[in-house]
């Protein structure tokens, strides 16, 4: 099984921490529009006849400079995608926006037999 980013920003809608299943099209479009909204692009377009997404949502941060890294996923015996992403924040010393970010990564697992997510840093 593997994991793929399809798309990674700063500024998601929600200022919540958090892990989201897609299973469709329509799942992820209307989980884009909710939780990441419509200034951060275009919503991706996968193929989910091999696979789900998931949106990693950091939170609220207090600056710029932060990252969700996605490393990999195990699958459980009871359907639950096991996401391990890192968050980063900027190098100390670093210049960077004084502004309130909310960090994300969109990521495509290449198994359907999932049916729930977990986030594990």
């Amino acid at each position: 099984m593997e994991i793929s980013t399809l798309a990674q920003g700063s500024y998601a809608t929600t200022e919540s921490r958090g892990a989201h299943l897609a299973t469709s099209a329509d799942e992820l479009a209307r989980l884009w529009k909710e939780q990441i909204g419509d200034s951060e692009g275009a919503v991706p377009s996968p193929d989910f006849s091999k696979g789900v997404v998931v949106l990693l949502l950091a939170g609220m941060k207090s600056s710029g400079g932060w990252s969700v890294e996605p490393q990999g996923v195990t699958v459980e015996s009871d359907g639950t995608a096991v996401i391990v992403a890192t968050v980063k924040g900027p190098p100390a010393g670093s210049m960077v926006t004084q502004a309130l970010t909310s960090p994300y990564a969109v990521v495509f697992v290449s198994d359907r037999s999932v049916e729930k997510v977990r986030w594990s840093e």
